[in-house]
């Protein structure tokens, strides 16, 4: 998967920020069992999922995110599998900054990135981006039918609400579904460090605990 690094500078201090960007059929497939940790775990990382519900790199097969009776080149008959729900699956995992963008509307995307990068801790995109060679279903102009942005009184910091709006497929939300502020791995991890330092503790001490 890419992955982008690049130093965000403020005027008291710099620190270096990371996104990732992913395929949705890989990342929800073979990729899923790291996805719980990853939000427990709360590092400051932005992780982009675009999501074309469908195999595009492999020639059109069914994915994780393929809707019922999805006819591929492997479901010729249409799928017998219910579709998973990442942006469910992240709510319930506990990630602190989740939202659903649309390649179909890029500035709202944009905006959307840009929160997720200043946003401490794990921040998770699912961008719905149609596959325009194998999907003929899921087009840009279907889903331009089907998205709405979330209404104005959404309360980000609701993990129920942010739920059942991202649960929803009519419509389809747009937007910031949660943002909420809890230590990084990060922030604890150095906190943890400075304490063992502050209590003068070498590397012999810590052998000596385990021995």
């Amino acid at each position: 998967m890419p992955a982008i690094r690049w130093l965000k500078c403020w005027p008291q201090e710099c620190a270096w920020r990371s996104a990732l960007m992913a395929a949705a059929p890989t990342l929800n497939s073979i990729g899923a069992g790291h996805l719980p940790h990853a939000c427990r775990r709360n590092p400051d990382i932005t992780y982009i999922v675009m999501n074309n519900s469908i195999y595009g790199l492999t020639k059109g097969q069914v994915s994780p995110t393929s809707s019922l009776h999805f006819v591929t080149k492997s479901s010729p008959e249409g799928s017998i599998e219910n579709p998973i729900n990442p942006l469910e699956m992240a709510i319930t995992y506990g990630a602190t900054f989740i939202a659903r963008g649309f390649s179909g509307r890029p500035n709202d995307l944009a905006d959307l990135i840009a929160a997720a990068i200043e946003h401490k801790g794990f921040s998770w995109i699912d961008v719905i981006s149609p596959c325009v060679t194998f999907n003929k279903q899921d087009t840009f102009d279907a889903y331009k039918e089907k998205v709405a942005p979330l209404p104005e009184d959404h309360d980000v910091s609701d993990r129920v609400q942010a739920f059942e709006r991202a649960a929803s497929t009519n419509p389809i939300y747009l937007g910031l579904l949660l943002q909420v502020r809890k230590p990084t791995f990060e922030e604890v991890l150095t906190e943890r460090a400075q304490h063992g330092l502050a209590r003068g503790d070498t590397l012999d001490d810590l052998f000596n605990r385990f021995v």
